[in-house]
């Protein structure tokens, strides 16, 4: 593991081709400086047992390398909507259609730049087609790291993220766990060396891990309440700042959240340029009171501080709305009479 990039499914062919007499340490994945996923080529074999499938069945096997490739992307955050270039490889051009068939369907919409290249053999005789992509990170981090429940808590699951993480942690403190419980529980998950989270349950307890694999400068900041984290940061002190800020505005909460982003971004933010923020919290009804997002911009802090301004006013009007339509008085929107 080095600092700029993140390596998952790593392997050695004396193991994976014991009969070629290789000995070269290899991966299944790379996130790159958590940008860019470069995913190996696919074929059609099994990731987790190393079959070969659909012998003799060039779409078969279409159909296991673009099924791995799903997998694996999503392992490492992100998906096959955000793959920007596919090479295919194929033993015979007669194979061409079959194949980008099946690519086609499950690429549909993604517009990814392609390359197709006829080879005299792959690795082994019975692999007709291989596959192998290249995906940007994901935008929109905030609508998978940031997982609340009023009256439970919040969990984050950040850097190589796992949503499930902060669904399982809300039920485990829903269930009376503290936050350190609920991230004990956690420690046990798949892949946890990837991971960064962060708890806050309802009494104000924190807990937090940054994993062995953590990418970049990676820190955690705890304090009363509160806890701020970060990868691929700029610097050290970034967290701290976050935390300092949050902790020293006057404002309501959801502002003096805001107030910690924008401390973070001042004290030098992450190592590259940040695409994407998100502002969260939920009080005393089952939904969050506030729920914005900028899921690409090149300046997404200061757009969600114009959207926050603009929905600040109005926050009570919309809980009113749901719970007693009367007291919410007109809304304000063109057609009402």
């Amino acid at each position: 593991m080095d600092m700029a990039h993140t390596r998952l499914r790593k392997f050695n062919t004396k193991d994976t081709y014991p009969e070629q007499k290789l000995d070269n340490d290899l991966c299944q994945v790379v996130v790159a400086e958590g940008k860019f996923v470069f995913v190996r080529g696919q074929i059609g074999q099994d990731l987790d047992t190393s079959r070969s499938v659909g012998i003799g069945d060039v779409a078969a096997q279409t159909e296991q390398a673009m099924s791995n490739i799903k997998t694996l992307l999503e392992e490492a955050g992100s998906r096959l909507e955000h793959v920007c270039k596919i090479t295919i490889y194929i033993v015979d051009p007669r194979y061409r259609e079959t194949v980008y068939r099946v690519v086609g369907k499950w690429l549909k919409g993604v517009f990814p730049v392609s390359t197709g290249i006829v080879v005299s053999a792959l690795a082994r005789p019975e692999w007709l087609v291989e596959v192998d992509a290249i995906s940007s990170s994901s935008p929109a981090v905030a609508a998978r790291c940031a997982h609340l429940r009023a009256g439970v808590g919040a969990v984050a699951s950040q850097n190589i993220t796992d949503p499930r993480l902060g669904k399982r942690g809300l039920e485990l403190m829903a269930a009376g766990a503290s936050a350190e419980a609920a991230l004990g529980v956690l420690r046990a998950s798949p892949f946890i060396d990837f991971r960064q989270l962060v708890l806050v349950d309802a009494a104000g307890r924190t807990a937090a891990l940054s994993g062995a694999g953590a990418l970049g400068i990676h820190v955690i900041a705890q304090g009363e309440g509160a806890v701020c984290a970060g990868n691929l940061l700029a610097g050290p002190d970034v967290p701290r700042a976050m935390l300092g800020a949050f902790e020293s505005a006057k404002t309501e909460f959801p502002a003096r959240l805001l107030a910690a982003l924008e401390a973070g971004l001042a004290a030098g933010g992450e190592a590259g340029p940040v695409h994407s923020a998100g502002l969260v919290v939920v009080r005393d009804v089952d939904w969050p009171i506030v729920d914005l997002r900028v899921d690409w911009s090149d300046a997404p802090i200061v757009d969600l501080r114009r959207v926050w301004e603009l929905y600040a006013p109005q926050i009570e009007d919309y809980v009113w709305r749901a719970i007693e339509p009367t007291r919410a008085g007109k809304y304000g929107v063109p057609g009402e009479k």
